[in-house]
């Protein structure tokens, strides 16, 4: 197989010579067990989906790079538990929690186990670091609200996060999901995602009636996905 473009990073051979074999750099991520542990402040964090992908989130930041989750089916990885990652509309990995029958191949199966695989010559190349690129953030600050979305529970994050960016227009620049409900209070069959929004206008302070009305326009695409909004 012929290294694809992306220099040493995509599996590139420096010289003359082709290389002997292709071997792109990637990088493994494995957690396994708790990560926090349990405290009189509340219980610990264990080593699941959630917790790996904020690591793969923090690491794509540093990158200035947005990556996108969607269901993976990587047959070592727990079925619901597992994603494909994406950036710039390309799959550069994945990411999921151990399948349980894998896990007790590993007398693994009484502890959390999540992984994840990401190629990196993808990510060097979104990563815009290096431009000199430049944004006033001072001038027209950003307006950020929290937003909560009942969806039904076969919905993925991604395509809720996509909605809302849509609703959003021009004026939301971003919308991260920073966490995760379900309870009766939602009922069966559904839950909650909590989203932190920004607005910002490059030309103006945004006044409470634009982003009342942006609110409006995301409520009203949430609908298409049989979602509202969480008052």
């Amino acid at each position: 197989r012929a290294p694809a473009e992306g220099g040493v990073a995509a599996g590139a051979f420096p010289g003359r010579m082709g290389p002997p074999a292709f071997e792109p750099l990637r990088l493994g991520l494995l957690a396994v067990g708790e990560l926090v542990p349990g405290s009189w402040r509340g219980a610990g964090q264990p080593a699941d989906f959630f917790a790996l992908k904020g690591v793969v989130e923090a690491l794509c930041e540093r990158f200035a790079v947005e990556p996108a989750f969607a269901p993976g089916s990587e047959p070592f990885l727990h079925p619901g538990r597992a994603a494909r990652v994406e950036i710039a509309g390309s799959a550069v990995g994945w990411i999921g929690e151990l399948h349980p029958l894998v896990a007790a191949e590993w007398d693994l199966e009484n502890r959390s186990v999540a992984a994840a695989e990401l190629d990196l010559a993808p990510l060097f190349a979104a990563s815009p670091l290096g431009e000199g690129t430049y944004e006033d953030l001072a001038t027209f600050p950003a307006v950020f609200q929290d937003l909560a979305v009942v969806v039904p529970d076969d919905v993925p994050a991604e395509r809720v996060r996509e909605t809302v960016l849509e609703g959003g227009g021009e004026l939301l620049r971003s919308a991260r999901i920073f966490d995760l409900y379900r309870g009766e209070q939602l009922g069966e069959g559904r839950k909650s995602l909590a989203l932190r929004l920004e607005f910002r206008a490059p030309d103006r302070t945004l006044t409470d009636a634009e982003v009342a009305e942006r609110r409006e326009a995301i409520r009203a695409a949430l609908g298409g996905i049989g979602g509202s909004l969480r008052e």
